[in-house]
């Protein structure tokens, strides 16, 4: 049974008919069903979809997909006297695995204009986002940005927050990780540091459970030392 798969290509079809929609007559927006967002049920079955499983493997179905609260309870064929308390039609659409973006930063401007969060969640759902790994933002508002995912309260990838933090002595390194364990941060971002307070940062987010992102450049550490640290990615 496959569990906590995200339906990125079918939900990323139907977000782009939603935007597609925007540039249409008022008349022909009015009369389509409106869209459900950042919606959840206790039971989801998302009907007659071809099933792309990622491994390599050619297409399935057409089949139907159970989704019990947040989790895929089964890939078969359902009867119709069966109750769900909503429906997709898929009507022959792909559903495959969420595509996860390992890089992302949350932008809340650029170029000095302001940039609503929600653009920016909706392209990546557009394109089939369903994770999004972020590399530092500023904190507050991702934080924000996570909870207000994790509820459902907006329609979002999920959100893991690696929150970006420099150190120039060992015990400072220690304290940041620290910091950023009170802040409930999902891991850790470096960019240049030497290799004293590089170890040290290492070794105390290994004792609290955290994963390091390191942008590594033309300093005194190296991938080498990455390796013998034991940095994630």
């Amino acid at each position: 049974m496959i569990r906590s798969i995200l339906l990125g290509c079918f939900l990323a079809s139907n977000w782009l008919h939603a935007i597609d929609a925007r540039s249409q007559e008022p008349a022909a927006v009015a009369a389509a069903a409106p869209a459900e967002h950042a919606q959840r049920y206790e039971r989801l079955l998302v009907r007659n979809v071809l099933i792309l499983e990622g491994n390599g493997t050619p297409l399935r179905g057409p089949l139907d997909i159970v989704i019990e609260k947040d989790r895929i309870a089964s890939i078969g064929s359902v009867g119709k006297d069966e109750h769900f308390d909503a429906v997709i039609e898929g009507e022959g659409r792909v559903a495959m695995p969420g595509l996860i973006n390992l890089h992302g930063h949350l932008h809340h401007e650029r170029a000095g204009l302001e940039m609503p969060y929600q653009y920016q969640l909706d392209l990546w759902l557009a394109a089939g986002i369903t994770t999004v790994r972020d590399l530092g933002s500023d904190r507050e508002r991702a934080l924000v940005a996570r909870e207000a995912s994790a509820t459902g309260a907006v329609a979002s990838p999920r959100l893991f927050l690696y929150m970006w933090t420099g150190a120039e002595t060992a015990g400072e390194a220690r304290e940041k990780v620290r910091e950023i364990v009170a802040l409930r941060g999902d891991g850790i971002k470096i960019t240049g540091m030497d290799r004293e307070p590089l170890v040290a940062l290492l070794d105390e987010a290994h004792g609290q459970g955290l994963r390091v992102a390191h942008h590594i450049g033309v300093e005194e550490t190296d991938a080498w030392d990455d390796i013998a640290g034991g940095t994630t990615t």
